[in-house]
């Protein structure tokens, strides 16, 4: 899934395998993403809207019963992004996306 624009945040379900359409089906009707959900085999990538309230997603998650579990995408990045130096290019990569996270990560707090 490309990166989701500021106003919305991303989620993703893993489901177990072959029940990934009915639990598609569960999470439109339950959570309504913004945006059309990504279905990869035992997974569904989604987002919800960043100015909706967090006890209304929180509630809206905890409903879910076909989703194993839910995570919030606080960060990523490509083990290269960083410029080339004397260390680590890799673990310099994962350091800046930590420090630019933390917008996402008070966001997903409140829904645990």
């Amino acid at each position: 899934m490309a990166a989701a624009p500021p106003h919305h945040f991303p989620l993703w379900a893993t489901v177990a395998t072959g029940l990934e359409e009915d639990a598609l089906a569960e999470l439109l009707d339950v959570v309504r993403p913004s945006q059309k959900p990504l279905v990869l085999s035992g997974q569904i990538l989604f987002t919800v809207e960043s100015a909706r309230p967090e006890d209304e997603v929180a509630a809206a998650l905890k409903k879910l019963a076909i989703a194993d579990y839910v995570y919030a995408r606080i960060a990523d990045c490509h083990l290269t992004d960083a410029p080339r130096g004397d260390g680590n290019r890799g673990l310099e990569s994962i350091r800046a996306a930590a420090a630019a996270a933390k917008d996402a990560w008070m966001r997903a707090m409140p829904l645990w």
